[in-house]
């Protein structure tokens, strides 16, 4: 008799082990308590009642999952590009009997509706839009949704998102107008000191204040007071 996969958790958030999906260094920072560790606290402090999520590069679904089991949240969105990950991302949905929209594709202010390259790594969670040192492993095509549409359509309240580099373009031109928290897991390496230091000069500026005890390891949040 097949029992199905063995379940994991962590945070309340359970996942099913699927090796041809989720590979072991991931499977082991779950069993290990330390994945997205940064991401999840950040979240956990700033989450409220009534909150509705746009969660940027839901990934296998960690950061989304536990913003919709949390309670009182009203709405989680989440995107994602990688199309052998989307299967996965809904079945843990399914699996912690979450309410969460999935939309596949990446975010762009211009050319909405065209496809985008996007680069596989060997490890699937490195995936992103930038070629990096012959790292990739191979390309695919994925589709583009208009930023500012969905945006006004989905009016987040709190903003979660890892997108491997892609964060120096999205926040630089979010409308920032519903938002009241923002949880970002920056990529120095990819964008550069510069615009890592232009994103935290916009949040400033529009009235954002970082959350000191939650910005760690390349993540940094900030709210409204």
């Amino acid at each position: 008799m097949d029992d199905g996969p063995e379940i994991i958790e962590l945070h309340g958030v359970r996942f099913p082990v699927m090796p041809h999906v989720m590979p072991e260094p991931i499977a082991r920072r779950i069993r290990g308590g330390v994945y997205e560790a940064p991401e999840v606290d950040a979240l956990r402090a700033l989450l409220r009642p009534g909150d509705r999520v746009l969660d940027l590069g839901a990934g296998f679904g960690m950061t989304s999952t536990f913003a919709a089991l949390q309670p009182g949240v009203e709405a989680v969105t989440a995107v994602e590009a990688n199309p052998e990950i989307i299967g996965y991302l809904r079945r843990v949905y399914r699996l912690n009997a979450v309410s969460a929209e999935v939309l596949h594709g990446v975010l762009v202010s211009k050319d909405a509706g065209e496809d985008a390259l996007f680069y596989m790594r060997p490890m699937v969670w490195g995936a992103s839009l930038f070629e990096e040192g012959g790292w990739s492993r191979r390309q695919l095509t994925v589709p583009t949704l208009d930023l500012a549409a969905t945006v006004s359509a989905l009016r987040p309240t709190v903003l979660s998102c890892d997108i491997e580099g892609s964060e120096g373009d999205v926040v630089m031109i979010f409308d920032l107008s519903s938002l009241r928290a923002i949880v970002v897991e920056l990529h120095p390496h990819i964008i550069g000191e510069a615009l890592v230091e232009a994103i935290a000069a916009r949040l400033e500026t529009a009235g954002f204040a970082p959350l000191g005890a939650h910005c760690r390891d390349n993540t940094v949040a900030y709210v409204r007071p």
